[in-house]
């Protein structure tokens, strides 16, 4: 497939002359249907998770200003910081190793890096103001090569040992699409999701996601319900669930969550409901968030349970999840892992804490001159 031209708009898109493999709409799968009945947000922290541990990252050589992407495996704990354009790679016991490159315009130098996968011994950061894929062998740091992408990839989750899905969402042409496939030297092999100029025409980080589950990828585009997840037997997306407390009236138009805004009154029954950009799945659990009547909620449910679910509402008067926000991972033992900064952290010894922030903060010696983010471990309970 060859890409014809080169469209910039808030970023860097593509427009491809090639027509999707096929149309969403045609997908015949009967979908799991997800949060039919949606329950009052829990308050009690206690009934829903149990703290296992607080680790400290101490900081390298640089300040990390952000925390875009935190993944963990047998080499340690990587950390995506978009704002100062680093990758960083800490011990299990937080300490720094080593980072992947830098900013520059040498061999293994990036103009940015915007997000990371690891495929093998080796760590791909995509930088989209070289349009480029740079990867590093990941015991030693070492440059082994660039390769040019073209795309702007606002997130990369890998489907095999050589083939990768990009994510870029929503673009501004109804001859491009929302996802497509590349492989590690940087061809494209397909493209999924046409995009529909009728139902949204903004990048929205907000809204949609493209994250990996225990048993694949899974993709849901903006102000989408429904959630499909790549076959690499088909090397196709199937349709998995579909979310079911989205309000119909946005199902018809997504446009109408902008209108909305601007009206004065809107039915009960019209409210714009809509799934978020948080997707966390293990074999036992999965996590979603969304707005849901002019609240951020997110969903825990249990999949061997009839998929029972239980709330948690990021509000002003629940002091743990004003403190720990939004889960950024979950492990294959039933953990889910927080980010929280040091100033936050720091701000809140002073505070009448609930009892199980100042667990939290009783967990780790705080070291003000190191400390750069905690992640905050906790047990998912049945």
């Amino acid at each position: 497939m060859k890409i014809t031209k080169f469209i910039p708009i808030i970023f860097s898109v593509i427009s491809l002359s090639c027509t999707s493999e096929r149309n969403v709409d045609e997908l015949d799968n009967e979908p799991i249907q997800l949060l039919s009945k949606i329950p009052a947000p829990s308050e009690n922290i206690e009934d829903l998770f149990s703290l296992v541990d607080v680790i400290a990252l101490k900081s390298g050589p640089e300040t990390i200003l952000s925390f875009t992407r935190v993944l963990e495996n047998n080499f340690g704990i990587f950390v995506l910081d978009r704002s100062s354009t680093r990758l960083s790679l800490f011990s299990k016991t937080g300490e720094f190793i080593r980072d992947f490159g830098k900013m520059g315009g040498g061999p293994g130098e990036f103009v940015s890096a915007y997000d990371f996968f690891i495929s093998g011994n080796a760590v791909f950061i995509f930088s989209p103001g070289d349009l480029a894929l740079f990867s590093y062998e990941i015991e030693t740091g070492a440059f082994l090569k660039k390769v040019q992408l073209m795309a702007f990839a606002q997130r990369i989750e890998l489907v095999s040992e050589n083939e990768f899905l990009v994510y870029v969402s929503n673009n501004p042409t109804d001859s491009n699409f929302n996802v497509y496939r590349f492989d590690l030297e940087g061809n494209m092999l397909g493209e999924y999701f046409p995009f529909d100029p009728k139902r949204s025409n903004a990048i929205v980080p907000y809204s949609g996601f493209l994250a990996r589950g225990n048993d694949g990828v899974y993709y849901c585009d903006p102000f989408g319900y429904q959630v499909f997840r790549y076959n690499q037997d088909t090397q196709d997306f199937d349709l998995i669930y579909e979310l079911d407390f989205v309000s119909d009236y946005l199902k018809l138009d997504r446009e109408i969550f902008f209108e909305d805004n601007t009206r004065s009154q809107v039915r009960p029954e019209d409210r714009v409901r809509f799934g978020g950009s948080l997707f966390l799945k293990n074999e036992n659990y999965l996590f979603l968030n969304m707005t849901y009547d002019a609240k951020v909620q997110t969903a825990s449910i249990d999949l061997r349970k009839g998929l029972t679910s239980r709330i948690f509402s990021l509000r002003a008067d629940n002091g743990f999840f004003r403190f720990v926000g939004n889960p950024r991972l979950l492990n294959a033992k039933d953990e889910v892992v927080f980010i929280i900064d040091p100033e936050k952290f720091q701000s809140y010894q002073t505070e009448n804490n609930p009892t199980s922030v100042q667990r939290i903060l009783n967990a780790v010696a705080i070291d003000e001159d190191k400390d750069l983010v905690y992640l905050v471990r906790m047990k998912v309970l049945e």
